[in-house]
């Protein structure tokens, strides 16, 4: 998280040399993956991902990459990202939310709002067909692997590309 923080504008961007240079930037196959969804994200297309990866292995700093750089010629400020609908991040992880949304608020006040809950408990998240959440152009649900059939077959109709990045346990 602090590597987010640290380099927020240099992920928004896309500054991929600078990252690589403070050892932060994606792999060669993260960034491949990176280009192609990003192509189909220029493309208007219509698809679904799904990455896995051992724990650690950088799957949620990949999400958020994703969704900085979908967002990076859009203009930031209180209010803007949720008239565009284009993306948003959804996670189940309280702590984790809770401290990107803090990073992202830092970052640009209002930011925070493209970062959503999946499921709660207690009311509708984004992948339980609560009707205030609109189609986006790409939907990323992180921890995927905490999900149930039914908040996957929803969240498949939530966007136009949906990622989902799902953790490979040893039981999974």
């Amino acid at each position: 998280m602090e590597a987010i923080r640290d380099n927020f504008e240099n992920l928004r961007e896309g500054a991929l040399k600078a990252l690589c240079a403070n050892g932060l930037g994606p792999s060669e196959e993260q960034h491949s993956l990176i280009t192609e969804i990003l192509d189909d994200f220029s493309k208007n297309q219509e698809v679904c991902y799904i990455v896995r990866g051992k724990p650690g292995s950088g799957k949620s700093y990949l999400a958020v990459f994703l969704l900085l750089r979908a967002i990076k010629d859009l203009p930031l400020g209180k209010g803007v990202l949720k008239r565009q609908n284009i993306a948003v991040l959804g996670y189940r992880n309280n702590r984790l939310i809770n401290t990107l949304r803090q990073i992202f608020r830092e970052a640009s006040p209002g930011l925070d709002a493209i970062l959503k809950f999946y499921s709660t408990g207690r009311e509708l998240g984004l992948a339980e067909g609560n009707p205030k959440y609109p189609h986006f152009k790409l939907v990323i649900y992180d921890e995927a692997q905490r999900m149930t059939k039914k908040q996957i077959e929803i969240a498949m109709q939530r966007g136009d590309i949906t990622v989902f990045f799902y953790d490979d346990t040893p039981d999974t």
